[in-house]
């Protein structure tokens, strides 16, 4: 299974839409871990056959998506959010809690717009960065027999 993953888009998805139009027919899933709600709508217009999972971020006033969620892909459960309320600019901490409260052994989120990808108390933390900086990147999860494997990827 591969998983794609996008947070802080902040109204720039061109390289995410150029991605996915080359990569969907490998593609089982796709996260998006907030900043902005209007850009998830936008890919899952663009890309409706395409499973895309999506939360809000500090920037999405009046959203309507959740502000985080549990899914479980091959048996994997994966916390995603976007982080600003687990304060993942000071510390880790507190999103490391939040995942093992919720049972998951990964934690997906974004906020800091600095990608991460480390494991504490037994927790992958996973954020890909800013998919709408400057010096844009992505996340691949793939999960094989349970297996994970992540890579911080440049969208250039």
């Amino acid at each position: 299974m591969r998983i794609f993953v996008f947070s802080d888009t902040h109204g720039r998805t061109e390289g995410c839409i150029r991605l996915l139009e080359n990569m969907r027919h490998c593609t089982d899933a796709v996260l998006h871990a907030g900043d902005v709600h209007a850009d998830i709508t936008k890919l899952q217009q663009t890309f409706p056959d395409l499973k895309i999972y999506g939360v809000s971020g500090n920037n999405d006033f009046h959203a309507i998506l959740p502000t985080e969620q549990v899914l479980e892909f091959d048996g994997v459960k994966l916390f995603l959010t976007h982080g600003h309320r687990y304060k993942v600019k000071y510390t880790y901490e507190d999103i490391t809690s939040a995942a093992i409260a919720r049972g998951a052994s990964v934690a997906v989120f974004g906020h800091t717009h600095q990608s991460c990808d480390r494991t504490e108390n037994g927790v992958l933390l996973l954020n890909p960065g800013s998919a709408g900086g400057i010096w844009p990147t992505y996340a691949v999860i793939e999960i094989e027999n349970g297996e994970i494997r992540t890579d911080i990827i440049s969208l250039r």
